[in-house]
């Protein structure tokens, strides 16, 4: 694990004097691996809850509170030695927010001038193209120095700017999009109780709306049929 690597000084990569900007749904600075006590605490340095515009950025969905552990848990964290400061940008337990409040978390983070920005929110609908405001607020956040990582988003489709889904602002040039990925195949569509199996993005076609004739392959050991 990356804490227990070291520098060229021999010194253990544990994120000591790194502060991490989490724009998330907050966190739960009361977790034993996050401080522990009240905001701020030792871990949870600062933060602000932009969702319901008030000082107090307590997560109240687990998602903020999931990634700060990952980042910086005092004891299973990849960086334990981490501070973090948390803007909050969802509110309750709403699967949604607005653009504008994911720009206020960004823009704080940098004008409190945190080494690295954690963004794990991804836009629906595929990658974007530059020019949206998360991309903008991203591109002025690295160009004063700041580390951006943000999540590719579950949710895309191919563009021209990539050959994989990918959402904003990890699409944007300066920032670190991160994601996961699965060799599993996954139906698309649905029909007469089958599925048409999608591919990796770079073999699957690209649907637009319209109507489309469905082909069924049937296969014996004579030979292949195929309707439409």
């Amino acid at each position: 694990v990356v804490n227990r690597m070291t520098d060229s000084s021999g010194a253990y990569i544990t994120g000591k004097g790194i502060v991490v900007g989490l724009v998330d749904t907050g966190v739960d600075y009361g977790n034993t691996e996050l401080g522990g006590g009240g905001f701020p605490n030792a871990k949870i340095i600062g933060g602000y809850d932009f969702a319901d515009m008030d000082s107090n950025p307590m997560d109240t969905d687990g998602h903020g509170t999931h990634v700060a552990g990952i980042i910086g848990g005092s004891n299973y964290g990849v960086a334990p030695d981490v501070k973090i400061r948390a803007y909050k940008v969802f509110t309750g337990n709403t699967e949604t927010t607005s653009i504008s409040t994911i720009v206020k978390g960004i823009d704080e983070a940098a004008k409190d001038k945190c080494d690295i920005i954690n963004i794990s929110i991804g836009t629906v609908g595929g990658a974007g193209v530059g020019g949206d405001p998360e991309s903008i607020a991203v591109e002025n956040a690295t160009a004063d120095g700041i580390v951006v990582v943000a999540a590719a988003g579950n949710y895309g489709s191919r563009s021209d700017l990539v050959p994989f889904p990918m959402s904003a602002p990890a699409s944007s040039e300066s920032a670190i999009g991160v994601g996961a990925s699965s060799d599993a195949m996954h139906g698309v569509i649905a029909f007469w109780n089958k599925d048409i199996r999608g591919t990796y993005p770079e073999n699957s076609p690209f649907f637009t709306d319209g109507s489309y004739d469905i082909c069924l392959l049937y296969t014996s050991d004579a030979a292949d049929d195929m309707q439409c």
